[in-house]
Protein backbone atom coordinates (compact mmCIF):
# COMPACT_ATOMS: atom_id res chain seq x y z
CA UNK A 1 0.00 0.00 0.00
CA UNK A 2 2.82 2.19 0.67
CA UNK A 3 4.40 2.38 -2.42
CA UNK A 4 0.92 3.32 -4.35
CA UNK A 5 0.99 5.99 -1.81
CA UNK A 6 4.09 6.99 -2.62
CA UNK A 7 3.84 6.71 -6.50
CA UNK A 8 0.59 9.09 -6.36
CA UNK A 9 2.10 11.25 -3.77
CA UNK A 10 2.87 14.75 -5.87
CA UNK A 11 -1.23 14.91 -7.22
CA UNK A 12 -2.48 13.35 -4.31
CA UNK A 13 -1.11 15.68 -1.87
CA UNK A 14 -3.29 19.02 -3.23
CA UNK A 15 -6.41 19.64 -1.27
CA UNK A 16 -8.02 18.38 1.54
CA UNK A 17 -7.25 15.60 3.92
CA UNK A 18 -10.52 13.33 2.86
CA UNK A 19 -9.44 10.04 4.29
CA UNK A 20 -7.26 8.13 6.07
CA UNK A 21 -4.71 7.61 2.26
CA UNK A 22 -5.41 11.05 2.14
CA UNK A 23 -4.24 11.64 5.92
CA UNK A 24 -0.98 9.61 5.36
CA UNK A 25 -0.35 11.34 1.86
CA UNK A 26 -0.41 14.70 3.66
CA UNK A 27 1.99 13.48 6.35
CA UNK A 28 4.26 11.96 4.08
CA UNK A 29 4.53 15.84 2.26
CA UNK A 30 4.97 17.20 5.76
CA UNK A 31 8.17 15.00 6.11
CA UNK A 32 9.59 16.61 2.96
CA UNK A 33 9.51 20.07 5.15
CA UNK A 34 10.62 18.63 8.47
CA UNK A 35 14.58 19.93 9.26
CA UNK A 36 16.71 17.03 9.95
CA UNK A 37 17.30 17.58 13.05
CA UNK A 38 12.95 17.39 13.81
CA UNK A 39 13.24 13.98 11.97
CA UNK A 40 16.28 12.55 14.05
CA UNK A 41 14.10 13.33 17.21
CA UNK A 42 10.88 11.73 15.35
CA UNK A 43 12.77 8.69 14.78
CA UNK A 44 13.64 8.07 18.22
CA UNK A 45 10.63 9.20 19.43
CA UNK A 46 9.16 6.06 17.64
CA UNK A 47 12.02 3.83 17.80
CA UNK A 48 10.13 1.34 20.13
CA UNK A 49 8.52 0.17 17.10
CA UNK A 50 11.58 -1.48 15.85
CA UNK A 51 13.48 -1.55 18.81
CA UNK A 52 16.26 -4.05 17.90
CA UNK A 53 17.57 -2.01 14.79
CA UNK A 54 17.71 1.03 16.87
CA UNK A 55 19.58 -0.78 19.57
CA UNK A 56 21.97 -2.07 17.15
CA UNK A 57 22.70 1.28 15.47
CA UNK A 58 22.74 3.04 19.13
CA UNK A 59 25.25 0.55 20.09
CA UNK A 60 28.07 0.88 17.29
CA UNK A 61 31.24 2.33 18.75
CA UNK A 62 31.97 5.97 17.40
CA UNK A 63 35.24 4.83 16.11
CA UNK A 64 34.08 2.03 13.91
CA UNK A 65 30.87 4.30 12.96
CA UNK A 66 32.45 6.25 10.47
CA UNK A 67 33.58 3.50 8.19
CA UNK A 68 29.50 2.21 8.77
CA UNK A 69 27.56 1.98 5.60
CA UNK A 70 23.23 1.31 5.99
CA UNK A 71 21.87 -0.55 3.04
CA UNK A 72 18.34 -0.29 2.91
CA UNK A 73 16.74 -2.59 1.02
CA UNK A 74 13.05 -2.36 -0.59
CA UNK A 75 13.50 -5.73 -2.23
CA UNK A 76 16.31 -7.86 -1.65
CA UNK A 77 18.24 -9.83 -3.77
CA UNK A 78 21.96 -10.92 -3.85
CA UNK A 79 23.11 -7.71 -5.28
CA UNK A 80 23.17 -6.84 -1.44
CA UNK A 81 24.89 -9.57 -0.42
CA UNK A 82 27.76 -9.24 -3.20
CA UNK A 83 27.86 -5.43 -2.64
CA UNK A 84 28.50 -5.84 1.17
CA UNK A 85 31.47 -8.56 0.60
CA UNK A 86 32.61 -5.62 -1.57
CA UNK A 87 32.45 -3.61 0.80
CA UNK A 88 34.01 -5.18 3.97
CA UNK A 89 37.26 -6.17 1.80
CA UNK A 90 37.59 -2.33 1.29
CA UNK A 91 37.27 -1.84 5.09
CA UNK A 92 33.64 -1.08 5.48
CA UNK A 93 31.19 -2.32 7.26
CA UNK A 94 27.64 -2.87 5.62
CA UNK A 95 24.58 -3.05 8.26
CA UNK A 96 21.02 -4.27 6.26
CA UNK A 97 17.88 -3.91 7.56
CA UNK A 98 15.22 -4.76 4.43
CA UNK A 99 11.32 -5.24 4.36
CA UNK A 100 10.68 -8.85 2.48
CA UNK A 101 12.31 -12.16 2.94
CA UNK A 102 15.94 -12.37 2.16
CA UNK A 103 17.04 -15.00 -0.62
CA UNK A 104 20.78 -15.08 0.43
CA UNK A 105 21.94 -15.82 4.10
CA UNK A 106 22.43 -12.24 5.33
CA UNK A 107 24.67 -13.77 8.41
CA UNK A 108 27.60 -14.71 6.04
CA UNK A 109 27.73 -10.76 4.72
CA UNK A 110 26.11 -8.43 7.51
CA UNK A 111 27.52 -8.28 11.23
CA UNK A 112 23.98 -7.00 11.86
CA UNK A 113 20.75 -7.14 9.80
CA UNK A 114 17.08 -7.54 10.45
CA UNK A 115 13.90 -7.10 8.51
CA UNK A 116 11.47 -3.77 8.83
CA UNK A 117 8.03 -3.53 8.91
CA UNK A 118 7.78 -0.90 5.89
CA UNK A 119 9.01 1.55 3.79
CA UNK A 120 7.96 3.54 6.85
CA UNK A 121 10.11 1.79 9.07
CA UNK A 122 12.90 2.19 6.53
CA UNK A 123 12.10 5.92 6.13
CA UNK A 124 12.32 6.49 10.16
CA UNK A 125 15.37 4.22 10.25
CA UNK A 126 16.69 6.12 7.65
CA UNK A 127 16.39 9.30 10.26
CA UNK A 128 17.68 7.86 12.66
CA UNK A 129 20.93 6.17 11.69
CA UNK A 130 24.08 7.68 12.97
CA UNK A 131 26.43 7.07 10.21
CA UNK A 132 28.21 8.39 7.30
CA UNK A 133 26.71 6.57 4.72
CA UNK A 134 23.41 5.23 3.18
CA UNK A 135 22.75 2.60 0.26
CA UNK A 136 19.50 2.19 -1.09
CA UNK A 137 18.46 -0.82 -3.07
CA UNK A 138 14.76 -0.95 -4.74
CA UNK A 139 12.60 -2.62 -7.28
CA UNK A 140 12.68 1.28 -9.46
CA UNK A 141 12.63 4.97 -8.61
CA UNK A 142 9.47 5.81 -7.93
CA UNK A 143 9.16 3.29 -5.02
CA UNK A 144 12.75 5.13 -3.80
CA UNK A 145 10.88 8.08 -4.09
CA UNK A 146 10.16 9.40 -0.16
CA UNK A 147 13.62 7.79 0.96
CA UNK A 148 15.62 9.97 -1.92
CA UNK A 149 13.44 13.30 -0.82
CA UNK A 150 13.23 12.93 2.69
CA UNK A 151 16.90 11.85 3.46
CA UNK A 152 19.42 13.94 5.82
CA UNK A 153 22.85 12.27 5.13
CA UNK A 154 24.43 11.47 1.85
CA UNK A 155 22.60 8.55 0.38
CA UNK A 156 23.53 5.91 -2.51
CA UNK A 157 20.72 4.58 -4.99
CA UNK A 158 20.89 1.39 -6.96
CA UNK A 159 18.04 0.70 -8.45
CA UNK A 160 17.15 -2.79 -9.73
CA UNK A 161 15.10 -1.79 -12.64
CA UNK A 162 13.63 2.01 -14.18
CA UNK A 163 8.99 2.72 -14.86
CA UNK A 164 10.51 4.38 -17.68
CA UNK A 165 11.84 1.20 -18.88
CA UNK A 166 8.03 -0.05 -19.13
CA UNK A 167 6.76 2.88 -20.33
CA UNK A 168 5.19 1.04 -22.55
CA UNK A 169 2.70 -0.49 -20.41
CA UNK A 170 0.78 2.91 -20.06
CA UNK A 171 1.88 3.49 -16.54
CA UNK A 172 1.05 6.53 -14.48
CA UNK A 173 2.75 9.78 -15.51
CA UNK A 174 3.42 10.74 -11.96
CA UNK A 175 5.83 7.19 -11.46
CA UNK A 176 7.78 8.35 -13.89
CA UNK A 177 8.23 11.88 -12.25
CA UNK A 178 8.99 10.31 -9.04
CA UNK A 179 11.75 8.12 -10.41
CA UNK A 180 12.99 11.52 -11.61
CA UNK A 181 12.69 12.87 -8.27
CA UNK A 182 14.57 10.70 -6.49
CA UNK A 183 17.68 10.14 -8.89
CA UNK A 184 18.06 14.01 -8.64
CA UNK A 185 17.88 13.93 -5.13
CA UNK A 186 20.42 11.24 -4.35
CA UNK A 187 24.21 12.52 -3.83
CA UNK A 188 25.46 9.29 -6.16
CA UNK A 189 23.94 5.99 -8.18
CA UNK A 190 25.43 3.00 -8.13
CA UNK A 191 24.31 1.26 -11.58
CA UNK A 192 24.21 -2.37 -12.44
CA UNK A 193 23.76 -1.36 -15.88
CA UNK A 194 23.31 1.56 -18.70
CA UNK A 195 19.85 2.29 -18.69
CA UNK A 196 19.94 5.15 -16.70
CA UNK A 197 22.58 6.58 -18.77
CA UNK A 198 20.45 6.00 -21.68
CA UNK A 199 17.44 7.48 -20.06
CA UNK A 200 19.55 10.69 -19.51
CA UNK A 201 20.55 10.64 -22.89
CA UNK A 202 17.36 10.11 -24.76
CA UNK A 203 14.95 11.69 -22.10
CA UNK A 204 16.50 13.99 -20.06
CA UNK A 205 16.32 12.14 -17.01
CA UNK A 206 18.74 14.01 -14.50
CA UNK A 207 22.05 11.96 -12.93
CA UNK A 208 23.35 12.87 -9.12
CA UNK A 209 26.51 14.07 -8.61
CA UNK A 210 28.67 11.28 -8.27
CA UNK A 211 28.03 7.74 -10.70
CA UNK A 212 29.80 4.58 -10.92
CA UNK A 213 29.06 1.51 -12.87
CA UNK A 214 28.57 -1.41 -11.16
CA UNK A 215 27.45 -4.41 -13.03
CA UNK A 216 25.63 -7.66 -11.19
CA UNK A 217 29.68 -8.28 -9.53
CA UNK A 218 30.97 -12.16 -9.78
CA UNK A 219 31.03 -14.05 -6.52
CA UNK A 220 34.88 -15.36 -5.88
CA UNK A 221 34.60 -19.42 -6.61
CA UNK A 222 37.04 -21.63 -8.02
CA UNK A 223 37.53 -22.46 -11.04
CA UNK A 224 35.13 -25.04 -12.54
CA UNK A 225 35.77 -27.57 -15.00
CA UNK A 226 33.05 -28.75 -17.39
CA UNK A 227 31.45 -32.66 -17.50
CA UNK A 228 32.46 -34.84 -20.30
CA UNK A 229 29.64 -35.13 -22.61
CA UNK A 230 28.54 -37.87 -25.13
CA UNK A 231 29.35 -37.47 -28.22
CA UNK A 232 27.14 -35.41 -30.52
CA UNK A 233 25.16 -34.19 -27.25
CA UNK A 234 25.19 -30.39 -27.03
CA UNK A 235 22.85 -28.96 -23.75
CA UNK A 236 21.97 -25.30 -23.81
CA UNK A 237 20.68 -24.04 -20.24
CA UNK A 238 18.19 -21.20 -19.99
CA UNK A 239 17.68 -19.43 -16.25
CA UNK A 240 15.52 -17.10 -14.95
CA UNK A 241 12.67 -15.57 -15.65
CA UNK A 242 10.35 -16.43 -19.18
CA UNK A 243 7.08 -16.01 -19.82
CA UNK A 244 5.09 -14.16 -22.80
CA UNK A 245 4.89 -11.25 -25.25
CA UNK A 246 8.46 -9.18 -24.84
CA UNK A 247 9.39 -12.17 -22.79
CA UNK A 248 8.89 -15.27 -24.28
CA UNK A 249 11.84 -17.27 -26.14
CA UNK A 250 9.80 -19.76 -27.01
CA UNK A 251 10.45 -19.82 -30.62
CA UNK A 252 14.32 -19.76 -30.08
CA UNK A 253 13.19 -23.02 -27.77
CA UNK A 254 11.37 -24.65 -30.57
CA UNK A 255 14.01 -23.92 -32.98
CA UNK A 256 16.69 -25.71 -30.81
CA UNK A 257 15.03 -28.53 -30.35
CA UNK A 258 13.91 -28.86 -33.70
CA UNK A 259 17.79 -29.69 -34.52
CA UNK A 260 18.37 -31.98 -31.66
CA UNK A 261 19.87 -29.70 -29.01
CA UNK A 262 19.13 -30.43 -25.26
CA UNK A 263 17.40 -26.90 -23.60
CA UNK A 264 17.03 -27.18 -19.83
CA UNK A 265 14.95 -24.55 -18.35
CA UNK A 266 15.66 -23.04 -14.68
CA UNK A 267 12.70 -20.85 -14.32
CA UNK A 268 12.58 -17.75 -11.57
CA UNK A 269 11.32 -19.40 -8.05
CA UNK A 270 8.62 -17.13 -8.05
CA UNK A 271 7.17 -18.81 -11.08
CA UNK A 272 4.94 -21.88 -10.19
CA UNK A 273 3.95 -24.59 -12.36
CA UNK A 274 0.27 -23.05 -12.98
CA UNK A 275 1.49 -19.78 -13.86
CA UNK A 276 -0.24 -19.14 -17.36
CA UNK A 277 3.20 -16.87 -18.30
CA UNK A 278 4.85 -20.72 -19.06
CA UNK A 279 2.06 -22.79 -19.68
CA UNK A 280 3.20 -23.21 -23.60
CA UNK A 281 6.96 -24.46 -21.97
CA UNK A 282 5.16 -27.09 -20.54
CA UNK A 283 3.34 -28.28 -23.37
CA UNK A 284 6.52 -27.97 -25.01
CA UNK A 285 8.22 -30.67 -23.06
CA UNK A 286 5.30 -33.13 -23.44
CA UNK A 287 6.05 -33.00 -27.24
CA UNK A 288 9.76 -32.61 -27.72
CA UNK A 289 12.32 -34.85 -25.88
CA UNK A 290 14.94 -32.64 -26.11
CA UNK A 291 13.51 -29.83 -23.68
CA UNK A 292 13.63 -30.21 -19.59
CA UNK A 293 11.94 -28.38 -17.08
CA UNK A 294 14.39 -28.36 -14.21
CA UNK A 295 13.73 -28.06 -10.89
CA UNK A 296 14.97 -24.56 -8.73
CA UNK A 297 18.09 -25.34 -7.02
CA UNK A 298 20.18 -22.56 -4.78
CA UNK A 299 23.21 -22.47 -3.46
CA UNK A 300 26.10 -24.53 -4.14
CA UNK A 301 24.37 -26.43 -6.14
CA UNK A 302 22.94 -24.39 -8.54
CA UNK A 303 26.83 -23.65 -9.75
CA UNK A 304 27.14 -27.48 -9.82
CA UNK A 305 23.52 -27.73 -12.22
CA UNK A 306 24.78 -24.79 -14.36
CA UNK A 307 28.12 -26.86 -14.99
CA UNK A 308 26.13 -29.50 -16.82
CA UNK A 309 25.70 -27.14 -19.66
CA UNK A 310 27.63 -26.36 -22.85
CA UNK A 311 25.86 -22.77 -23.58
CA UNK A 312 24.11 -20.19 -22.16
CA UNK A 313 20.76 -18.63 -23.36
CA UNK A 314 19.71 -15.01 -23.20
CA UNK A 315 17.90 -13.91 -25.76
CA UNK A 316 15.11 -11.20 -26.45
CA UNK A 317 13.12 -12.08 -29.37
CA UNK A 318 11.51 -9.38 -30.45
CA UNK A 319 15.13 -7.81 -31.25
CA UNK A 320 15.63 -11.10 -33.57
CA UNK A 321 12.41 -10.96 -35.12
CA UNK A 322 12.60 -7.18 -35.95
CA UNK A 323 9.31 -6.79 -33.89
CA UNK A 324 8.07 -3.64 -31.99
CA UNK A 325 8.52 -4.70 -28.09
CA UNK A 326 4.90 -4.09 -26.41
CA UNK A 327 5.97 -3.75 -22.40
CA UNK A 328 9.71 -2.41 -22.48
CA UNK A 329 11.30 0.31 -24.48
CA UNK A 330 14.34 -0.29 -26.78
CA UNK A 331 16.53 1.41 -25.10
CA UNK A 332 16.14 -0.54 -21.96
CA UNK A 333 16.56 -3.31 -23.59
CA UNK A 334 19.73 -2.21 -25.68
CA UNK A 335 21.56 -0.70 -21.97
CA UNK A 336 20.26 -3.69 -19.93
CA UNK A 337 22.47 -6.03 -18.16
CA UNK A 338 21.48 -9.48 -16.88
CA UNK A 339 22.26 -11.42 -13.55
CA UNK A 340 21.78 -15.12 -15.69
CA UNK A 341 24.36 -13.73 -17.96
CA UNK A 342 27.35 -13.37 -15.16
CA UNK A 343 26.16 -16.73 -13.95
CA UNK A 344 26.95 -17.99 -17.44
CA UNK A 345 29.99 -16.46 -17.30
CA UNK A 346 31.50 -17.00 -13.86
CA UNK A 347 30.97 -20.98 -15.26
CA UNK A 348 32.91 -20.69 -18.51
CA UNK A 349 29.50 -21.31 -20.22
CA UNK A 350 29.26 -20.56 -24.10
CA UNK A 351 26.70 -17.75 -24.76
CA UNK A 352 24.09 -17.89 -27.03
CA UNK A 353 22.67 -14.35 -27.10
CA UNK A 354 20.78 -11.69 -29.30
CA UNK A 355 23.45 -8.76 -30.49
CA UNK A 356 20.53 -6.05 -30.03
CA UNK A 357 21.24 -7.14 -26.23
CA UNK A 358 24.27 -4.62 -26.75
CA UNK A 359 25.46 -4.01 -23.38
CA UNK A 360 24.98 -8.04 -23.08
CA UNK A 361 26.54 -8.61 -25.84
CA UNK A 362 29.68 -6.32 -24.71
CA UNK A 363 30.05 -7.96 -21.98
CA UNK A 364 29.49 -11.75 -23.29
CA UNK A 365 32.26 -10.38 -26.33
CA UNK A 366 34.36 -9.59 -23.78
CA UNK A 367 34.58 -12.39 -21.12
CA UNK A 368 33.26 -15.46 -22.75
CA UNK A 369 35.16 -18.47 -24.61
CA UNK A 370 32.14 -18.00 -27.12
CA UNK A 371 29.86 -16.02 -27.92
CA UNK A 372 26.97 -17.05 -30.86
CA UNK A 373 24.56 -14.27 -31.73
CA UNK A 374 20.91 -15.59 -32.09
CA UNK A 375 19.48 -14.63 -36.13
CA UNK A 376 16.82 -15.73 -37.51
CA UNK A 377 19.59 -17.18 -40.15
CA UNK A 378 20.90 -19.16 -36.96
CA UNK A 379 17.55 -20.41 -35.93
CA UNK A 380 16.93 -22.20 -39.01
CA UNK A 381 19.61 -24.51 -38.61
CA UNK A 382 21.52 -24.05 -35.08
CA UNK A 383 23.17 -26.93 -34.39
CA UNK A 384 26.10 -26.79 -36.92
CA UNK A 385 26.67 -23.43 -35.81
CA UNK A 386 27.33 -24.43 -32.38
CA UNK A 387 29.01 -27.46 -32.74
CA UNK A 388 31.73 -25.06 -34.49
CA UNK A 389 31.32 -22.94 -31.54
CA UNK A 390 32.17 -26.26 -29.39
CA UNK A 391 35.37 -26.63 -30.56
CA UNK A 392 36.25 -23.55 -30.75
CA UNK A 393 35.28 -23.35 -26.91
CA UNK A 394 37.25 -26.87 -26.46
CA UNK A 395 40.68 -24.45 -27.55
CA UNK A 396 39.50 -21.30 -25.81
CA UNK A 397 41.60 -19.95 -22.45
CA UNK A 398 39.27 -18.80 -20.01
CA UNK A 399 39.37 -15.22 -19.95
CA UNK A 400 40.21 -13.35 -16.57
CA UNK A 401 37.28 -12.34 -14.37
CA UNK A 402 39.09 -10.73 -11.53
CA UNK A 403 38.03 -7.02 -13.02
CA UNK A 404 34.17 -7.97 -12.02
CA UNK A 405 34.49 -10.02 -9.10
CA UNK A 406 33.35 -8.69 -5.46
CA UNK A 407 37.28 -8.73 -4.91
CA UNK A 408 38.19 -6.56 -8.13
CA UNK A 409 35.61 -3.92 -7.64
CA UNK A 410 36.36 -3.83 -4.05
CA UNK A 411 39.10 -1.07 -3.68
CA UNK A 412 37.11 1.13 -6.18
CA UNK A 413 33.43 0.81 -4.40
CA UNK A 414 35.46 1.81 -1.10
CA UNK A 415 36.73 4.77 -2.42
CA UNK A 416 33.42 5.81 -3.90
CA UNK A 417 31.52 5.39 -0.59
CA UNK A 418 34.60 7.80 0.81
CA UNK A 419 33.90 10.49 -1.57
CA UNK A 420 30.12 10.23 -1.78
CA UNK A 421 30.07 10.19 2.44
CA UNK A 422 32.59 13.36 2.49
CA UNK A 423 30.99 15.23 0.14
CA UNK A 424 27.65 14.44 -0.13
Amino acid sequence: MYERLVWTLPKACRGPAKSVAGWVLRCFAASLRIPPSAKRRLARALSFRYRKVAEALNAIPEARLKRCVLFLSLRPHTREAKFAEAARLAGWQPLLVHTEKLNFDANKYFQFHAQAGGLLHLLLISWLFPGPLIHLFAPDGAQAYLLCVTKIRPLLLDLNDTCKSHALQSLPRVWEQCERDAIRAADGMTHRDLRVKYLHELYGYPLPRHNLLFMDLLPEVSPRLSEPRRAGEIHVVSVGWVGKGDSSILRTIHALCADGIHVHMYVNPMQRETDPEIEAYWKLQQQSEYFHFEKPVFGEAYWEQLNRYDFGLSVSEPLVFGETPTSLTVDSLRGAGSSRLMDYLLVGLGIIISPGLEFQWFLARRYALVTVPVTREFLKSPRSTLELALQKKAKAVMKNLAAITTRGVARRLGEFYSKVALRG
